[in-house]
């Protein structure tokens, strides 16, 4: 079974997360990323809510990029809202791809803003994480991380929003 399927096969409840973990280390991955996998794809990441929605956003003027990973991002974009910052990205495809972070800098500090990593749907899609912690007046630049089943992570993209009075 590869890694893809195994992912799969856990999300479906067709495998328990011990299985999951015994086959993913089987298959080379560290105990540790193993783990880590498990519980961003695990039955209580998927019921916990997110600022994570598919198809919400229309016509952000972000710009094209291409990665030199499994995933194709064909628009990466922020934009700011009544709710805080969108942050808007479109793949062609993302094979092989866990899932997402979505990282801030402002000044000289950067952190990841989601809690969990976002899971990857697998095929393309349509993603839009708000960022209810942006303060206006203050110009940010937002990058967009992808992990790997393997535990690689690549960065994808950058977009800065303008401060705003």
């Amino acid at each position: 079974m590869s890694k893809a399927e195994l992912v799969d096969a856990y999300i479906e409840g067709r495998i328990t997360r011990r299985t999951f973990m015994r086959r993913l280390v089987a298959a080379g991955v560290s105990l540790s990323a193993a783990s880590a996998y498990a519980a961003a794809l695990g039955p209580a990441a998927r019921a916990a809510p997110l600022d994570l929605t598919a198809d919400a956003y229309d016509g952000y003027d972000g710009y094209d990029y291409y990665g030199p990973t499994a995933v194709r991002v064909l628009r990466f974009s922020v934009k700011r809202s009544q709710r805080g910052v969108n942050v808007a990205w479109k793949t062609a495809f993302e094979a092989e791809t866990l899932g997402f972070n979505v990282f801030r800098s402002g000044g000289l500090r950067t952190r990841r803003l989601n809690r969990s990593l976002l899971a990857a749907k697998g095929h393309r899609a349509d993603y839009v994480f708000v960022d209810r912690s942006a303060r206006r007046g203050k110009s940010y630049t937002y990058r967009l991380q992808s992990v790997d089943l393997d535990g690689t992570r690549t960065w994808l993209g950058a977009a800065t929003v303008p401060k705003t009075g």
